[in-house]
């Protein structure tokens, strides 16, 4: 949008920058009567084919806030959103173009993931709710794939973790905004407490890692008791804290990783602990690292979102774990 000849080489940049497989271009946000002109300069200049574009739309904007859009099962009107992101697509989008371009594309590499043997049907309760929302997909299949079936449940409603789980999986999302019915919800904080205490084998990411805490103080300044499974008090901060792609590094053998193994992670919060763990090494592409992350050998609680795709290995091993914790 507002861009003239030099978007040309701003897709000359990506395109020669480093090697890849780029053969076409979408713009959006510019008019159909531009298309035309932005085609024609991006063909000539680059060599790549322009594969349509999308007009701007009030309609199809999401609402965002802190940590970035409201998630999908918050968004009302989502559907109608989809809907008409689907009529733009057909009306202005070269699909028959697209679908020719995708068939002309290689085979994809094996998955490294594929190759680990899955192991006897295991159960991982997942919470799941408004407080907690925050999965990569593609973790939770590969943990399915791997032999788990996945429970989930509330921690904001339901009073206690799903029956005849040997795992638990506490996510990311937005426990800041809903610490009084995370708080009020005793049953519930004794039943993650005992499991933890326990030895249940458990993940706990970024609001996760909260949740598990003595406290947290939301935006409204308020401290709200939490499980207490872990020592350390959370807050909100008014700044991004500790963001970005990252390679966690583990300091010592724990529930996901060996010493000296090493998995992909993202951090993203504006709250901040006295109390983030030390089991990990952090590691950013600019060199910049820090110490993160609760471990054990039943236990990893931390800031940082992990990716089983970079290191599958940690997925089987936490399964394994659920599995000597159940007794199979």
């Amino acid at each position: 949008k507002g861009m003239g000849l030099s978007i040309a080489a701003v897709v000359s940049g990506y395109q020669n920058f480093q090697e890849n497989n780029i053969r076409g271009v979408i713009f959006n946000q510019i008019s159909p009567g531009m298309y035309p002109y932005y085609k024609k300069i991006v063909e000539e200049n680059t060599g790549l084919r322009a594969y349509g574009f999308l007009p701007p739309d009030p309609s199809v904007t999401l609402k965002s806030r802190h940590l970035g859009l409201v998630t999908a099962h918050e968004t009302q009107e989502l559907k109608s959103v989809l809907t008409c992101l689907g009529n733009l697509g057909a009306r202005y989008l070269d699909l028959d173009g697209l679908l020719e371009l995708a068939q002309s594309a290689g085979e994809l590499p094996a998955c490294p993931e594929r190759e680990l043997p899955s192991g006897p049907p295991v159960r991982v309760a997942v919470a799941r709710d408004r407080a907690f929302s925050f999965y990569y997909a593609d973790n939770l299949e590969l943990l399915e794939r791997l032999g788990a079936e996945l429970c989930f449940f509330s921690p904001m409603k339901d009073e206690e973790i799903p029956q005849g789980c040997q795992g638990l999986i506490l996510g990311g999302g937005y426990p800041e905004l809903y610490g009084a019915a995370l708080s009020d919800n005793h049953p519930m904080r004794s039943s993650v407490k005992r499991a933890v205490e326990a030895g249940m084998p458990t993940i706990a990411e970024c609001g996760g890692f909260l949740y598990l805490q003595e406290s947290l103080t939301g935006p409204d300044g308020r401290a709200y008791p939490m499980v207490g499974a872990l020592p350390g008090r959370a807050r909100m901060t008014k700044k991004l804290v500790r963001f970005g792609y990252l390679t966690l590094e583990a300091k010592e053998d724990s529930l996901l990783l060996a010493a000296g193994e090493r998995i992909p992670a993202h951090e993203f919060h504006y709250s901040d602990s006295d109390c983030c763990g030390d089991g990990y090494l952090a590691q950013k592409p600019s060199g910049k690292c820090w110490e993160c992350g609760v471990v054990n050998e039943n236990l990893y609680a931390g800031y940082p979102h992990i990716h089983f795709g970079g290191n599958p290995q940690a997925a089987h091993r936490f399964l394994n774990r659920c599995r000597r914790f159940g007794g199979m």
